[in-house]
């Protein structure tokens, strides 16, 4: 077994045994392809900024997406990045399919998720309003802010930092 292997053997072990239930206030374990898979720590969030890990409530279009396509029962929260902030600027090419974060390559938009089921496409370029944060994820195949577009920041439940990463 690769060290990755035992890594996400550990995380799921831990998790069907519901060792976090009671802790669920303090961590986060994330065992997607989002972001790196590991434990997560709930931190203060005065200030977001770029880079800054969340943990959102994804809105209900989303969530019924998420059931549909059966990649969960959209009772879930998301991890992702926050790659951009209020007043700045994400674009999505209609020809080349780039995505965009104050005019800095950000990765590809697909038209589907790797099953074929078609994915949400935003095209053009957009604005980040007020209250507002576009989440995104290191992962271009991730179901995040390129194709959901910004999200308020009332949905974020946590800003969290990596603790234990395998």
């Amino acid at each position: 077994m690769s060290r990755d292997q035992v890594g996400k053997f550990f995380l799921c072990c831990l998790l069907s045994l519901g060792f976090f239930q009671g802790l669920s206030y303090l961590f986060f374990l994330n065992i997607t392809d989002s972001l790196p898979m590991g434990l997560y720590l709930r931190i203060p969030a005065a200030v977001l900024e770029h880079g800054d890990y969340i943990v959102y409530e994804p809105e209900e279009s989303v969530k019924q997406m998420v059931c549909d396509y059966g990649w969960g029962d959209g009772e879930h929260v998301f991890l992702k990045c926050v790659g951009a902030v209020a007043g700045e600027s994400y674009a999505i090419r209609e020809d080349t399919h780039e995505f965009t974060i104050e005019g800095q390559h950000a990765g590809p938009v697909f038209d589907a998720d790797t099953t074929g089921h078609p994915l949400p496409q935003l095209r053009g370029k957009f604005i980040v309003p007020e209250g507002h944060v576009l989440p995104v994820a290191t992962n271009p195949r991730s179901f995040d802010g390129r194709y959901t577009g910004s999200i308020p920041v009332s949905c974020i439940k946590a800003k969290v930092v990596p603790l234990w990463i395998p």
